[in-house]
């Protein structure tokens, strides 16, 4: 799968990191700043979800190209959000992504603004459903899977198994530090889709 993501030098990044440590700063913002370099300091990549579902749009059914959810689900919902234009609702292009058919739980979905998905805008879209891939032994992280998230193209909106995921993890609502990414060999491909 191929997505946009951000690095620079380790040395560039482990100096802007000090130059945040030294500023004592606690807002959210510096917190962030302080999460993704220290992330580019150890040579991973970071990936912005709203630029990565922009960029993969839809395939001919109009339905997203790529999904994200927590790793520790086995269904992955698509619900396109709406709101209420006086008469009745209507789609206003975001969306979110949740391993529960309804997000609004403590399931910490996926959620893309107004304006992501602008083919859908003011149409009519359904809930869509597609398995969560699973993460091979040596990509598994350390901590408990509902700390990170599982990023793939979808072939298909249907429970089937993805070819080539990526496991992030969450450092804001829009970025995510590249983990690992790995592909399905047909026989792996074969096993996942009978379970």
């Amino acid at each position: 799968m191929k997505v946009s993501t951000y690095s620079i030098p380790k040395n560039e990044a482990k100096e802007k990191y000090q130059e945040l440590l030294v500023l004592h700063n606690e807002s959210p913002l510096s917190k962030v700043k302080r999460r993704v370099y220290h992330a580019l300091k150890q040579g991973q990549r970071i990936l912005d979800i709203y630029t990565a579902f922009e960029q993969a749009g839809f395939n001919e059914l109009l339905q997203p190209r790529i999904a994200i959810a927590r790793a520790d689900g086995e269904t992955c919902y698509f619900e396109p959000s709406t709101h209420w234009d006086g008469n009745h609702r209507v789609n206003d292009g975001g969306a979110t992504f949740s391993i529960e058919r309804w997000s609004r739980t403590k399931h910490e979905p996926v959620k893309l603004p107004e304006q992501t998905f602008r083919p859908l805008i003011g149409k009519s879209a359904s809930v869509l459903s597609t398995s969560v891939p699973q993460i091979p032994p040596e990509h598994f992280p350390k901590h408990a899977l509902k700390n990170y998230y599982i990023l793939w193209e979808v072939e298909h909106w249907r429970e089937e198994p993805a070819r080539d995921p990526l496991l992030l993890r969450r450092i804001s609502k829009n970025l995510f530090v590249v983990l690992a990414e790995w592909d399905l060999s047909d026989l792996e491909y074969s096993i996942a889709r009978g379970i």
